[in-house]
């Protein structure tokens, strides 16, 4: 028979064991969940702007100007490389951007959740 000290010190390593097992489950969890979240709220939030945008377009400014604007707006607001706007045309080339050198350079989407990488000028 274990003596009661025993006892309590195999419950205790359990416990720790078992509590360090389920931290990385429900943390791999959140993480998942938190970027699911932010992905859809970035997404609301560029529909929104793109449908301002359009709105000017339809209101007869030029879309040449409407970009230039954005391309100004992007250049003045502080961002981080956890999140930000740009634009991209169909052909996967970016048009507007925070970082000016970025500026034609093609993406390719890898996935919803992943992202994206920046390839080659063209």
């Amino acid at each position: 028979m274990w003596p009661s000290g025993g006892i309590f010190l195999l419950i205790l390593c359990s416990s720790g064991l078992l509590a360090y097992v389920w931290q990385g489950i429900l943390f791999e969890d959140f993480k998942k969940s938190y970027a699911e979240i932010q992905i859809n709220s970035s997404a609301q939030q560029a529909e929104r702007i793109s449908e301002l945008l359009a709105q000017e377009i339809r209101d007869g400014i030029d879309s040449e100007v409407v970009q230039n604007r954005l391309q100004e707006s992007l250049i003045r607001n502080p961002f981080d490389e956890a999140g930000f706007l740009c634009r991209v045309n169909p052909e996967d080339k970016v048009l507007c951007h925070p970082k000016t050198e970025a500026i034609g350079i093609r993406v390719k989407f890898q996935g919803h959740l992943e992202g994206f990488n920046l390839g080659e000028s063209q």
